[in-house]
């Protein structure tokens, strides 16, 4: 029986070299590797797919895409009911202080963020003794070290908590039925 397992055995990865030779066994991967000169975001956060897939790119095609009525209702109805769902995220702290005026600090360091950066949300927070502000909604640390890199400067406290975050808006104003 031994001798039987051991032959298969051989016979498998004798014909599994041969495909590999022949270039006919493709592994299949999860990683996508794309050159381009432009940065482009892999999450694509709150940006409309179908759409993108119809621009045409310098170098590239055109996607053209029918959708059924179908699918348009399932994917309004998914994203209906899935808008309330939490997932691990990423946020950035920006202020937190005990002190007797830290209360009013946090509202103004709130306030003043808004101002700069009113796509970003702002969360504060009290969890005695501390009053906090706690800034964006990033699904991967390195969207939060990116933007915290960029905030540095005006809010030099800054760092990076793991939080529940919500998912990324999505608009379905070009989702028809």
């Amino acid at each position: 029986m031994k001798k039987i397992i051991s032959t298969l055995a051989i016979l498998l990865c004798i014909s599994s070299s041969n495909l590999w030779a022949q270039n006919q066994f493709i592994p299949q991967d999860t990683t996508i590797n794309v050159r381009s000169e432009i940065e482009i975001d892999t999450l694509l956060a709150g940006k409309q797919i179908f759409l993108l897939l119809n621009e045409s790119s310098p170098g590239g095609g055109t996607a053209v895409i029918r959708q059924s009525g179908t699918l348009r209702y399932a994917l309004l109805n998914h994203i209906n009911t899935n808008s309330e769902r939490k997932i691990t995220g990423y946020r950035i702290r920006i202020y937190f202080d005990n002190s007797q005026n830290a209360r009013v600090r946090s509202e103004a360091i709130a306030n003043q963020f808004v101002r700069e950066f009113p796509h970003i949300r702002v969360y504060l927070s009290h969890v005695n003794p501390y009053f906090k502000v706690t800034v964006g909604d990033f699904r991967t640390k390195y969207e939060a070290q990116r933007f915290a890199a960029q905030i540095s400067g005006r809010y030099p406290s800054v760092f990076i908590v793991r939080e529940q975050i919500g998912y990324p808006n999505v608009s379905t104003s070009d989702i028809s039925l």
